[in-house]
């Protein structure tokens, strides 16, 4: 073999050795619809669908999302918003944050150690945590539904949520087809989420 046909080997073996597969990036989809009761007559408050998806570092997309095998059961965090460049989420105009204990596959999200809240942005208004209170008797319900790994999806439906207007108005959150399978829920979905918090 020539000098130059090993040396040609030799190049093409230590380039390879360089590289690595690409990283997986964290992936994140929502959609929802969001309004006030019929019972809130001249309140000014219209319903508005949202579905927003994208990839950790996308321009137009903040998002994060954790689960973590804990004692009792997960501990899970996500958060999507769409957002212009250089916005983060407090400055979205739509946006869905939660965070809780999971017990198991399929439960319902509640306040662990660490506490639990659902925040919602929306166009000039937001649901402040100590509003978005989960679990059986909150005011939201958020379902993990499946679990594979770093990936989750589930479901979310809020009633009688306040926001942060002057004078506040009542909301609610549910599904928005064909966005999401059924009126009632919206719907989330993660995939290579962080381990850690």
């Amino acid at each position: 073999m020539s000098a130059w046909r090993v040396w040609a080997v030799g190049s093409v073996v230590v380039l390879g050795l360089g590289c690595g597969d690409d990283p997986v990036p964290t992936t994140g989809r929502a959609a929802w619809r969001e309004g006030c009761p019929a019972t809130m007559t001249g309140a000014n408050c219209t319903s508005n669908s949202h579905l927003v998806s994208g990839s950790n570092g996308s321009p137009t997309v903040d998002m994060l999302c954790n689960i973590v095998p804990i004692t009792g059961g997960y501990s899970v965090t996500f958060r999507i918003a769409a957002i212009e460049s250089g916005q983060n989420f407090s400055e979205s105009q739509e946006g869905l944050f939660a965070t809780g204990l999971l017990p198991s596959v399929g439960a319902e999200l509640r306040s662990g150690d660490d506490g639990g809240f659902v925040q919602i942005r929306g166009s000039g208004w937001s649901i402040p945590p100590s509003n978005g209170t989960i679990g059986i008797t909150g005011a939201c319900h958020v379902f993990i539904d499946r679990v594979t790994g770093q990936n989750f999806n589930g479901r979310i439906k809020c009633d009688g949520l306040m926001d942060d207007l002057s004078p506040p108005r009542a909301r609610y959150v549910a599904g928005s087809p064909p966005s999401t399978q059924t009126v009632e829920f919206g719907e989330f979905s993660f995939t290579n989420c962080t381990a850690t918090p």
